[in-house]
């Protein structure tokens, strides 16, 4: 006499994965084959030329003035690249992580 191994409702849903894969790939190719029309998108617009502006010389329509300098980019001194920053710490990832990988 054989114990019946009690399986969950995870393998029954593996096993059915493939053949309804199989039949979606299969169903999917046939609708391909059997003479469907295209997928089309509305036509272009036509374009007026008469309606454009005349041709001119590329530029801004008003003269550009630079009002305030750029800002330059840089990092403070003594800054140690190997520690985590700060916004890291608070974030307390190594915590967090327990959830993540199903362990909370």
């Amino acid at each position: 006499m054989f114990m019946q191994r009690s399986g969950t409702g995870n393998e029954r849903l593996r096993r059915s994965r493939g053949p309804a894969a199989a039949v979606a790939a299969i169903l999917l190719a046939s609708g391909a084959l059997a003479g469907l029309p295209p997928a089309h998108a509305i036509s272009p617009p036509t374009i007026d030329p008469a309606a454009l502006p005349p041709d001119g010389p590329p530029g801004p329509v008003a003269p550009m003035k630079q009002n305030s300098y750029c800002t330059e980019v840089g990092t403070l001194p003594g800054t140690d690249f190997r520690l985590p920053p700060k916004y890291m710490e608070m974030l307390n990832l190594t915590e967090a992580w327990q959830f993540g990988r199903g362990e909370g």
